[in-house]
């Protein structure tokens, strides 16, 4: 995503800078001086403007996730699984009913995959995770950041292998280790939610969601023996999701002056490519003419990235504290919503500052997704617990604790309700007006913890393909 982004970044500016050559009307003399005054606030808050200005961590190798994944990338080009056992675990296992005869197969193949599974134990063991960047060349003027992406991926697949053993577990009847195994899960979007860039944030997002709903699993198969509901929420409490924006943010910002360097110095020059001054729709051009933009080539090239940086930075300062505050709570006045973005994405003084912007509010409402998959899981855990303490569930969570936790979404305590022989905890989501009804077509579409879970249906033989473990789906819930 990082990736596509960056371009997008680049091309934007390809397209704009030569209209902005063309322009016919007189230079705000303000934005050079404005720039200097958004970057020394910049500066003040700790942001980085430089991809130099990063610091990189000196991380041991033993401690760093990422020593581990290169080596299980290295490890699955050498020894492949069969296709049939890769189709099997990449379907039957994840989503079919535990028999006799499949648990057997699902010990075999985690058995014979003993140096895959040591290296799961090393990278679930590490508190660290970085992997370097580099900038790469996509045209003579235009660079972005790019990560190992395979090897950040690779994470994925680890977290797929924590699963596959937390489903055996359970179907040999050893809940405990269940729990114990699947917390390892959570440690590995703890370590790489500490990134620096956004990619590796969404990937972080993603491993939190794997590790939530693999959780969900063992409490839908064994919440009500003793001890597994509370080993649950004493792994949710040695793990606690933390996000801090700073590196994020100063990263982005960095990333963007990085590549508006080269363009910039080109425009400014009068070396710009007159092909794609000729793409620009007519309309487009008429709109930039209008924004007072001075007759001298120069002049007009420095006002559009003098403009654009400016207004990026003041937008990323504000988001240093929009960011860090809770979902519900309005951002300040002034501050774009999602559609006033669109609009200045259109304006010449603003057109490449919105790119990078509409990013954040994409991982903001992730995050608050995230935050209240895993409340829900909290509070069902806690309700099961309660259940094996006193023998009932709970009227309502003030009974278990008057300190209930908020949802992200409204900042009002998560819902929750018995039904029939059980209950459901859930959020009301980014709607605000999901009740806790049954998902669409089984799919889940807000957080929600519903127990007991549904009938499960048995899972057919899939057909033979060539799937490889290292292509795994995320699994599912087995419901």
């Amino acid at each position: 995503m990082k990736k596509s982004i960056t371009v997008m970044i680049g091309l934007g500016a390809c397209l704009l800078a030569p209209a902005l050559l063309n322009a016919q009307q007189q230079d705000d003399p303000l934005y050079t001086k404005r720039l200097v005054e958004a970057r020394t606030r910049a500066k003040k808050e700790g942001l980085a403007l430089t991809l130099a200005e990063i610091p990189k961590p000196k991380i041991p190798d033993a401690d760093n996730a990422a020593t581990y994944l290169i080596q299980l990338q290295a490890l699955e080009k050498r020894k492949s699984v069969s296709r049939e056992d890769a189709d099997f675990i990449h379907n039957e296992w994840f989503r079919a009913k535990p028999t006799p005869q499949r648990t057997l197969r699902a010990k075999r193949i985690l058995t014979s995959r003993a140096d895959i599974m040591s290296l799961v134990e090393k990278t679930a063991a590490c508190s660290s995770f970085y992997l370097p960047f580099r900038m790469t060349k996509v045209s003579a003027t235009y660079s972005f950041a790019e990560f190992p992406f395979e090897a950040a991926a690779a994470l994925r697949g680890i977290a797929r292998w924590i699963h596959a053993k937390t489903l055996l577990l359970l179907a040999e009847g050893r809940y405990q280790e269940a729990v114990a195994n699947q917390a390892k899960a959570f440690r590995l979007a703890r370590i790489s939610s500490r990134a620096q860039d956004t990619s590796q944030y969404l990937l972080s997002s993603a491993l939190d969601v794997m590790a939530v709903r693999g959780m969900d699993v063992v409490l839908y198969e064994a919440g009500e023996r003793a001890g597994v509901a509370e080993a649950a929420l004493k792994a949710l409490e040695r793990e606690p999701f933390v996000m801090s924006w700073e590196p994020l943010l100063s990263f982005q910002l960095a990333t963007f002056f990085d590549n508006m360097d080269a363009p910039r110095k080109a425009a400014t020059n009068g070396k710009y490519d007159a092909e794609m001054e000729k793409s620009l729709p007519k309309e487009a051009q008429e709109e930039f003419k209008r924004y007072g933009y001075p007759k001298d080539p120069a002049q007009r090239a420095e006002r559009y990235f003098n403009a654009n940086e400016t207004n990026l930075i003041r937008r990323v300062v504000e988001l240093k504290s929009v960011m860090a505050s809770p979902y519900y709570q309005k951002p300040p006045e002034g501050f774009p919503s999602a559609q006033e973005i669109e609009r200045l994405s259109k304006e010449p003084d603003t057109n490449l500052a919105m790119m990078p912007l509409s990013t954040f509010y994409i991982i903001r409402t992730r995050a608050a997704k995230n935050e209240a998959e895993r409340v829900v899981l909290q509070a069902g855990a806690q309700v099961l617990a309660w259940k094996v303490a006193h023998g009932e569930f709970p009227n309502a969570l003030q009974e278990i604790n008057p300190d209930v936790s908020l949802d992200p979404f409204d900042g009002k305590p998560i819902r929750y309700r018995k039904e029939g022989a059980g209950f459901i905890v859930y959020s009301v989501g980014e709607s605000l007006k999901y009740d806790g009804g049954v998902r669409a077509e089984g799919k889940r579409i807000e957080g929600a913890f519903r127990y007991p879970a549904p009938p499960r249906k048995d899972f057919p033989p899939a057909p033979k393909s060539a799937h490889s473990l290292r292509g795994m789906s995320s699994g599912g819930r087995r419901e």
